[in-house]
């Protein structure tokens, strides 16, 4: 589990006393202070309206989270007592545990746990599985049970709380990923250091712009160049390549390279690689002090384009190159696009 910074905590705590002045410590839940509590997974909700909507007409994430919730470290649980376990999951009425056993036979043909059988009759013991490795091995094999939007929102809340149990199981820390949505699709940087394998990629929630000033390469400080960028938009997509690499210490040689190359830290976001399965991918967005204020206009952005030249050359070839260079491997980006016919019908 990862550490929260102490004086994060402490940021917190001192907004806790100020917005709720009249609430004592004694009237909080505490994990170190009460006993009877279970450990759970950050994206338990996540994983609980996957397993709804899996078990649709038949919703089981009561019955999951009642059985995770009497489990230990050994992840196991008894179900001997099914009046019991079907009351605390919902159920009531004659129907009771004919339903939560419905629920249960679900849950086990689905690969959220395995039963046996015992004393108790065809369910009697269940061992609760890693539902990271469940959810991910259903979503590849295209269960049409799990919307793309669930899954890749829980592999974004995953690398978010640093969980890394989506990645391929044994080898999750032998590689990494690097997406590229300009100049690292197609320039061969990759060969120098082992790429293992190449697949174009979509990034949800994002799409180019030139909004990265270039004061060298492109441009000067006084009359930067417009470079090529990332930035956020609801229900976009950014259709680029993502890079497959050893881990280890090889690949934190190479981000490091990247990093000076790019000017910024990348940032881990999921990606979608073609066929469906979403990974989390190293992505390059820059945020820095060269950053384009948004309120500039396309005529503008254009004159800036034609004015400015740095130490690669003059920036009207740069944005004339990467529309060419998408064009050539079948992207048809509306930004490069307009800039590049701004800037051809200014001059």
């Amino acid at each position: 589990m990862s550490r929260r910074p102490t004086k994060y905590i402490k940021k917190i705590m001192e907004l806790r006393r100020k917005l709720w002045p009249e609430i004592q410590p004694a009237q909080l839940w505490h994990r170190k202070r009460s006993d009877g509590f279970v450990t759970i997974p950050r994206t338990m909700p996540l994983i609980l309206g996957i397993i709804d909507d899996l078990t649709k007409g038949a919703p089981a994430a009561s019955t999951y989270l009642e059985l995770w919730c009497r489990a230990y470290d050994e992840m196991y649980v008894s179900l001997s007592k099914s009046r019991e376990l079907a009351f605390h999951s919902g159920f009531t009425g004659q129907r009771a545990e004919r339903t939560w056993a419905e629920k249960i036979r679900k849950l086990d043909e689905l690969g959220f746990i395995s039963v046996r059988p015992g004393q108790a009759g065809p369910l009697s013991h269940a061992l609760i599985l890693n539902p990271y490795h469940v959810i991910r091995k259903l979503y590849e094999a295209g269960n049409t049970g799990i919307a793309r939007d669930k899954y890749n929102a829980l592999v974004e809340r995953a690398i978010e709380i640093g969980a890394d149990d989506l990645d391929d199981g044994e080898n999750a820390a032998e590689h990494i990923w690097v997406f590229g949505y300009g100049s690292l699709m197609y320039d061969g940087w990759e060969t120098e250091y082992g790429c293992t394998e190449r697949k174009t990629a979509d990034l949800p929630g994002y799409r180019r712009a030139f909004n990265k000033k270039s004061v060298k390469n492109w441009g000067t400080k006084e009359a930067p160049g417009l470079t090529l960028n990332l930035e956020a938009a609801k229900d976009a997509s950014c259709r680029g390549v993502a890079f497959c690499f050893a881990g280890g210490e090889a690949a934190k040689s190479m981000l490091d390279a990247l990093d000076d190359r790019e000017a910024c830290e990348a940032v881990e976001l999921p990606v979608t690689l073609e066929g469906g399965r979403s990974v989390p991918a190293f992505v390059y967005i820059y945020t820095g002090k060269n950053l384009l204020d948004e309120r500039v206009t396309l005529k503008d952005k254009a004159a800036m384009v034609i004015k400015a030249t740095g130490r690669s050359g003059t920036n009207r070839d740069y944005v004339r190159q990467t529309f060419e260079d998408l064009k050539g491997v079948g992207i048809d980006d509306p930004a490069v696009t307009e800039l590049w016919n701004a800037v051809k019908q200014a001059g």
